[in-house]
């Protein structure tokens, strides 16, 4: 048999091939109630109005990432782009509004230099009341200095080397740094423990303690700080003096949109999906019924495994390979009357027996409206595609090799 004679012959009724045509087909029903950010292919920063969605991708390469599906987030820093403005409290230093072109390509990033005191060289924002977990952003560009850390005052944090494209936490935080146009890094790192007064610093070395002697005009140019609540990144949230928060990206296909290309008796999915974080009882996607014991879908637990569900008034589940954060991965769902069938990356998982309804009338992409918890799995959706027949067990296995 060969290769060519595993992948189907019938072709897909919904291919969603986000990544290579980046636009919405008009069969879906897409909302986000606020404005978003992503990364273009020239690797700026660009916004996106209410409800329009956006097609992300690597700062670094350019490579298309499909759709970008965010769950809602809050950026708590209330200025985020004026590091001039009172609420910044500096130590050392001083700071330069609008000095350079930032990563959305206006001239709004500021410049922070150290004065010529052997001091601790520092912007410091207070953001009230703790909360955690928090995750800590902003982007960085060197003026003189080439190091910056990260860090809240009693609870520690991470340095980067914004030449050599390196982040270390001592605590063993998780922290990354990613590589954008003309110089600029976004610099990240989470607090498992309380963080509410983020602090950023100069530094000759990233080695605490961070005192030094400075020179008077070597510096950092800063831009679009973010304090958000969460064990992942997500996109950036510009505030301009009060806290500003993203609404989530909801995705779904109802009525003749959905039951021109749904088959009711059987049928496969093939995505392709880079989830930031895994374990998080989150929703891939689901197919809806006329009821909460009428749906199919591909859920992520509290473990790396994805699990594949079909409830017909009795539920059916089976667990597909571990996946790995930000990670590409190919996931494949299969199903007829009899059994039920999937594949990650190349593996098979099954098949078991099982019986999936035959009244599902809707499909919600990446959140749920009937399945526990409901809210926005965040993901970059590289493709999605429905074909309206079981395939075989093999042709599972190609497809997400």
């Amino acid at each position: 048999m060969t290769i060519k004679h595993l992948f189907p012959v019938a072709k897909p009724t919904l291919d969603l091939n986000f990544a290579a045509e980046q636009t919405l087909d008009p069969r879906i029903t897409f909302t986000r109630s606020s404005v978003g950010t992503y990364i273009d292919s020239r690797g700026l920063v660009q916004t996106a109005v209410d409800d329009e969605p956006r097609f992300d991708h690597d700062p670094e390469t350019g490579e298309s990432l499909g759709l970008l599906i965010e769950e809602s987030r809050t950026n708590i820093i209330t200025h985020s782009e004026q590091f001039d403005n009172a609420v910044w409290q500096k130590a050392a230093c001083t700071v330069t509004a609008n000095a350079t072109e930032a990563p959305d390509g206006t001239t709004t990033a500021d410049l922070i230099v150290e004065d010529n005191a052997d001091s601790e060289h520092r912007v410091s924002f207070n953001a009230g009341t703790a909360t955690s977990p928090r995750y800590f952003s902003f982007f960085a560009k060197p003026a003189g200095r080439n190091i910056v850390v990260a860090n809240v005052a009693g609870v520690g944090g991470a340095s980067f080397d914004l030449i050599n494209n390196t982040a270390t936490s001592g605590q063993s935080f998780p922290c990354k740094i990613d590589i954008l146009p003309n110089g600029w890094r976004r610099c990240s790192v989470y607090y498992s423990t309380s963080a509410n007064a983020p602090q950023i610093i100069l530094s000759d070395d990233g080695v605490f303690p961070f005192n030094y002697q400075g020179d008077g005009t070597s510096g950092i140019y800063l831009w679009g700080a973010q304090l958000e609540a969460g064990s992942f990144p997500t996109s950036y949230i510009a505030t301009t003096g009060t806290v500003e928060t993203r609404a989530a990206d909801v995705c779904s296909v109802t009525g003749t949109n959905f039951s021109s290309w749904y088959n009711q008796n059987e049928g496969t999915v093939a995505l392709e999906i880079k989830p930031p974080i895994l374990g998080l009882n989150k929703t891939y996607y689901i197919f809806n019924g006329n009821s909460s014991t009428q749906r199919i879908l591909c859920y992520m637990g509290t473990t790396a495994s994805p699990t594949l569900y079909v409830n017909n008034g009795g539920l059916a589940s089976l667990s597909l390979p571990a996946m790995t954060p930000n990670t590409k991965t190919k996931l494949a769902h299969s199903w007829s009357q009899t059994d039920v069938a999937g594949a990650s990356n190349g593996v098979l998982s099954g098949p078991i027996s099982a019986s999936p309804p035959t009244t599902i009338t809707s499909l919600d992409i990446a959140m749920s409206s009937i399945w526990v918890p409901t809210s926005t799995v965040s993901m970059h959706l590289y493709r999605f595609a429905y074909y309206p027949r079981r395939l075989t067990d093999e042709q599972l296995e190609a497809l997400t090799s």
